[in-house]
């Protein structure tokens, strides 16, 4: 009995030293093809290293109609999830006002998950997204999520916008500190709560978002004292006011 366990330990040292050897040499140039398959709006460019242990000088993601820069990023492969055939990977991006970092697995049956997904970022990198020019301090935190490539299976996650501002026709208008709460729905989109923190405007916002209908939101916003006379021009003239200085929005 403790002939066939010795032996049984050696040959899972040996399979684990194997793996070990194989993947320490596999160059980061394969992972980086991986990742693209399997996630095809992200690039890595210039990479250098080992699929175990890489870094690449530049990355994005492509989220349309812009594509949305990343900066250097570096990461290291668990090893023991190889095992577990769920390979999961801790990375982490840097470039100048802006830090992301995490946990990236890919499961069998093509089923993606992240955890411990912190973005630290200017809110000007989707500017783009949005069509009007964003200013303020943005961090999301991504507690877990799963999905496929075109289906959210499940997810945890807030977004808090700090000092922020909208640039409107010919000036930046200040509109203060808002957070939104994400979570998966019954249709494997995002629904997203919406309110504010410190600013002039009260709100309350639900939006959802899936692939086939892309954004939709209702609710309702107030304007209270040292909001900008645009704004409250602008709730006036699209907004439906369905009570004194409460007005309701809906987009789908």
């Amino acid at each position: 009995m403790t002939s066939k366990f010795g032996k049984t330990l050696l040959v899972a040292a040996l399979v684990l030293y194997f793996l070990f050897v194989v993947v320490a040499n596999i160059p980061a140039r394969l992972l980086a093809s991986i990742v693209h398959k399997q996630v095809p709006v992200v690039w890595l460019n210039s990479v250098e290293g080992t699929i175990w242990n890489g870094r690449a000088a530049a990355s994005q993601i492509d989220v349309k109609p812009v594509a949305i820069p990343l900066g250097k990023i570096s990461w290291e492969l668990n090893p023991w999830s190889l095992l577990a055939l769920n390979p999961c990977v801790k990375f982490e991006t840097s470039q100048k006002g802006q830090n992301i970092s995490g946990t990236l697995c890919h499961g069998v049956g093509g089923r993606s998950s992240v955890e411990n997904v912190a973005v630290d970022s200017s809110m000007a990198i989707i500017s783009g997204l949005v069509g009007t020019d964003l200013k303020g301090r943005g961090s999301l935190e991504v507690q877990s999520a799963e999905f496929t490539q075109s289906q959210i299976k499940k997810l945890s996650a807030s977004l808090t916008w700090q000092n922020s501002r909208i640039f409107v026709i010919d000036e930046w208008l200040a509109l203060g500190s808002y957070v939104a709460k994400f979570r998966e729905n019954e249709n494997g989109g995002v629904t997203a709560e919406v309110f504010n923190m410190e600013a002039p405007l009260t709100l309350k916002m639900t939006a959802d978002w899936t692939a086939k209908q892309g954004w939709g939101a209702d609710g309702t916003v107030q304007p209270g004292p040292g909001t900008p006379e645009k704004i409250v021009e602008g709730l006036k003239a699209f907004g439906e006011e369905i009570e004194p200085g409460n007005y309701k929005f809906t987009w789908r």
